[in-house]
């Protein structure tokens, strides 16, 4: 009977917990066009989302699946999740990575001012958030629940910000750093830092401490996902390719082709959320529950057969 119970609790944690496939978006600099793929594969073969969109750099998805970009020349534009374009605005300055948190406000990084700057989600400016300590080319939400800043040339460091934009830690320097570009969470809550001219991704623990200065090394690291146990990075110079890793040991697992010189990557804000706040999708509760019935239909025929047996050996 244990090991029958033992069986329908990994059964429906499994049920449960197992994670769909992250749709995924990467701007290509010089090819003038979004990538989308899929996390999971098979082939990772990625589709062209948008084309003739003047210098991307900067891609985010909001909590209902519309598609934001910004461009090099400081514009701001609005997608439907099919590719539609809804609208466009002028910033007035050089904006480089965009994120959206899970309440659909939208974080635009201002790499001349040193400034995040928010908008929503019909791109009306609200309050800035934060002014950095350099020029900063990346924002990420972690699902620790706290958000990284990376800035590159002056600065040169990983700044840790609580969501409602106190500084927790500055992480590196210009004489451990060359143009960082991005960092990102591992699911152990390591930091993995984009160094880009110094062509390698450095690794952190938690608390900031240094683990390995050439975790991954070779080539120009630009922008990073995390993705179960798989780590995606875009090589933005040579030939337009996402690589993955094992997010674990840096093991190398293959690349994929995109556009040319791939910058950042985004999914949706929701795929990452806290554990915590994950609520199961009902269609996963109820091919959870329709499963259990039919384990627990088996179990009680089973024991019932087995009850019924016992009473003929002693009747008998």
């Amino acid at each position: 009977m244990k090991k029958t119970l033992t069986i329908i609790l990994a059964t429906f944690a499994f049920a449960i917990g197992s994670a769909e496939a992250m749709l995924v978006y990467n701007p290509n600099f010089y090819s003038h066009s979004i990538s989308r793929w899929n996390s999971e594969g098979p082939s990772y073969s990625p589709t062209t989302f948008l084309t003739g969109v003047f210098l991307p750099i900067g891609v985010a998805v909001d909590p209902s699946g519309n598609v934001y970009v910004s461009q090099f020349g400081g514009t701001l534009s609005k997608y439907t999740a099919a590719g539609a374009l809804v609208s466009s605005i002028s910033l007035g300055y050089l904006p480089y990575n965009i994120r959206f948190d899970t309440n659909g406000i939208l974080y635009v990084v201002d790499h001349d001012n040193s400034v995040i700057r928010r908008y929503d989600n019909n791109l009306s400016p609200l309050s800035n958030w934060v002014t950095t300590s350099g020029k900063p080319t990346s924002i990420q939400f972690s699902p620790e629940g706290f958000v990284l800043v990376t800035n590159a040339g002056v600065g040169d460091n990983v700044q840790k910000f609580s969501m409602n934009g106190t500084l927790l830690q500055t992480i590196g320097n210009s004489s451990q750093f060359d143009e960082p570009h991005d960092a990102i969470t591992d699911p152990s809550g390591n930091i993995l830092v984009a160094d880009r001219q110094n062509l390698r991704v450095v690794k952190y623990d938690s608390a900031g401490t240094l683990i390995n200065n050439s975790f991954i090394s070779g080539f120009d690291p630009y922008g990073m996902l995390v993705s179960g146990s798989t780590l995606f990075v875009a090589n933005h110079t040579g030939p337009g390719m996402i690589r993955r890793y094992d997010v674990s040991s840096g093991n190398y697992l293959g690349d994929f082709a995109v556009g040319d010189y791939p910058t950042f990557i985004s999914v949706n804000p929701n795929d990452i959320a806290p554990p915590s706040s994950a609520v199961p999708e009902p269609g996963q509760v109820a091919a959870s529950l329709l499963l259990l019935s039919g384990i627990g239909g088996y179990v009680f025929l089973k024991r019932r057969k087995t009850s019924n047996h016992a009473l003929a050996q002693t009747a008998a």
